[in-house]
């Protein structure tokens, strides 16, 4: 049995064209119900803030505390429309920047969220490295992308109420000992002035 098909009449095609316009109409007026859905499915509200691996204060710091003191991470973040802008806060910078903290931005998606930290170097944004980030119930785990000097390997990073600009006063924008003053020190040395 061979089916014959046969161009639609004039009534069919407007039928169809008024269908999908609905469709479009119903979708365009329903954008506010459908962005708060992915918001909610996306759940930015879920890392917004300050995250770190201190263990200070905490009674189960043994499952997320860094080993040592230059594993110690502090992550702020915002998060709107998936969007994320904010700051990290770390020791291990000190190994290819002369500052120990630096910003960071991402998206966060209905399927991952990942970030880079940035800063500004000569008008141009200069990545430092790149990580995901992924919730493990009360946790935040922060995995790096490829391996770095500049952020310790997956840490997990727990909800702090302090800011992390609270945990910077009084510590120096500058690293103690970083690249640049090490390459300052070389420079200036009697060692390398006789060369």
């Amino acid at each position: 049995m061979r089916i014959k098909l046969r161009a639609p009449t004039l009534a069919e095609t407007l039928t169809i064209l008024s269908m999908i316009g609905g469709a479009i109409a119903f979708l365009y007026l329903q954008r506010a119900e459908i962005k708060a859905t992915l918001d909610w499915w996306r759940d930015d509200a879920a890392i917004i803030g300050t995250w770190t691996n201190t263990g200070e204060g905490s009674v189960n710091a043994e499952e997320f505390a860094a080993k040592t003191p230059e594993d110690v991470v502090w992550l702020s973040i915002e998060v709107e429309n998936g969007t994320i802008s904010g700051m990290i806060h770390t020791p291990r910078l000190c190994n290819v920047v002369p500052w120990n903290y630096v910003m960071v931005d991402g998206s966060n998606s209905l399927w991952r969220t990942i970030g880079s930290a940035f800063d500004y170097v000569g008008g141009r944004q200069a990545v430092i490295g790149g990580f995901s980030l992924e919730r493990d119930n009360s946790y935040l785990v922060l995995t790096p992308a490829s391996p770095t000097a500049a952020l310790p390997k997956a840490v997990r990073l727990v909800r702090s109420s302090e800011k992390a600009e609270e945990q910077r006063e009084g510590v120096p924008p500058h690293c103690e000992n970083s690249i640049l003053e090490k390459l300052v020190k070389q420079r200036r040395s009697p060692s390398s002035a006789a060369k």
